[in-house]
């Protein structure tokens, strides 16, 4: 699978943070290449995905390098990133006590000028077999290769927020005839649907909540024009559906959503209205059963 990948010839990103405490500061690839961690990488929890018992947690990962490079001339390398566990201070697949949604291994290639950043941002779905066992984190290893003299590098290490409390939180549900709310599921809820009323756009909690196959949501108008978007998450980054509408007229509008195609979890819907150049979100989690 290919990775999501930014880099920037000639700059060096600059984002606070702490050097990974599992792995030296600078390395070298081939005699030109040396490559240096930016920060600590970190897995940033979403949405959960029901694989029958077992569930597992959707993540944002976040790893950044950069490589800088003496010989004077643009190199190719290659680049294969492992995702498993990170045990007995090692790197390792976790085949027998992990399993996954996506890809456990991305890989691509760049060039590297005198000074280039690698930002690794993938998404993928982990669980643990031993849903309880948390004593060992997420892991990483990252291997680089100079394309033209088949020089290689690898680097290991754990993530940061590998902890069962890292993901979504709480589902307001409700009925299959009403937004009203009813109780919170999977508490405690991390401000679902909040607002404050003077936001001249606002949506009310979807229903009905759980889904299996389709849900309705409305949402609040205050300010003739303005326009919403929705995007439905399994994590902060990675929509898989999502709409803009037109410049709306005041009032209440209700829009249904189809969660058929979607795999059993939960997920995140978004609401971002626009009005008269200000910006007003919330958010909500949904359970799918399918």
């Amino acid at each position: 699978m290919k990775l999501p990948l930014l880099i920037l010839i000639g700059t060096i990103a600059v984002i606070s943070g702490c050097k990974s405490s599992t792995e030296p500061p600078t390395n070298r690839l081939g005699p030109s290449i040396t490559v240096t961690s930016n920060w600590s990488p970190s897995l940033d929890g979403g949405g959960r995905w029901f694989n029958g018992a077992d569930t597992g947690v959707w993540y944002d990962a976040t790893l950044s390098f950069t490589l800088n490079n003496s010989s004077g001339s643009v190199k190719d390398v290659a680049y294969k990133l492992e995702f498993g566990l990170y045990k007995d201070g090692k790197f390792q697949p976790g085949g027998g006590e992990l399993f996954f949604d996506t890809d456990s291994i991305f890989s691509g290639s760049m060039k590297v000028g005198a000074s280039s950043t690698l930002d690794l941002t993938p998404t993928l779905g982990i669980g643990r077999k031993n849903a309880k066992d948390w004593s060992n984190p997420y892991g990483y290893r990252l291997t680089l290769t100079d394309i033209a003299t088949n020089d290689t590098y690898a680097t290991e290490g754990s993530f940061s927020g590998s902890t069962p409390g890292n993901r979504f939180h709480g589902v307001i549900y409700t009925t299959e005839a009403s937004p009203d709310p009813l109780g919170v599921l999977d508490a405690p809820d991390d401000s679902d649907w909040s607002y404050k009323p003077t936001d001249a756009v606002y949506p009310l909690p979807l229903y009905p909540n759980p889904v299996s196959k389709m849900a309705t949501i409305h949402w609040i108008i205050q300010s003739q024009g303005a326009e919403v978007t929705l995007s439905v998450n399994r994590t902060r980054r990675d929509s898989i559906y999502s709409f803009t509408t037109p410049a709306l007229q005041a009032g209440e509008h209700a829009y249904g959503i189809s969660f058929a195609s979607m795999k059993s979890g939960m997920y995140r819907v978004y609401i971002t209205g626009k009005s008269n150049g200000d910006i007003y979100k919330s958010y909500g989690d949904v359970i799918v059963f399918n």
